[in-house]
């Protein structure tokens, strides 16, 4: 390439071989791209792939840090909502 440089490259033939590289670099990405658009089903199966997976972890974060401040969801709690040990020894002011 340098000695493109050196000998006087023109812009149009610049063009061409970058148009040439980014079409190269991005044949991979526009394949998937066309296959997603394609099958639409396979992005929801990634995606709830993923939403399982990040339920575990923060299901599992939440309780360490439930325990490290002394909170704890009682039984009889809805799902989803969380009382101060406070409240539930009675303890409240």
């Amino acid at each position: 390439m340098m000695r493109r440089y050196e000998a006087g490259i023109g812009w149009g033939e610049m063009k061409d071989i970058l148009v040439g590289t980014i079409e190269r670099h991005l044949a991979g990405p526009r394949t998937l791209y066309r296959e997603y658009l394609e099958h639409p089903q396979r992005i929801e199966a990634v995606l709830e792939q993923g939403e399982e997976r990040v339920r575990r972890i923060a299901h599992a974060r939440m309780q360490g840090i439930r325990r490290a401040v002394g909170l704890r969801r009682p039984a009889s709690a809805m799902p989803g909502t969380m009382q101060p040990a406070s409240v539930r020894h009675g303890c409240a002011g």
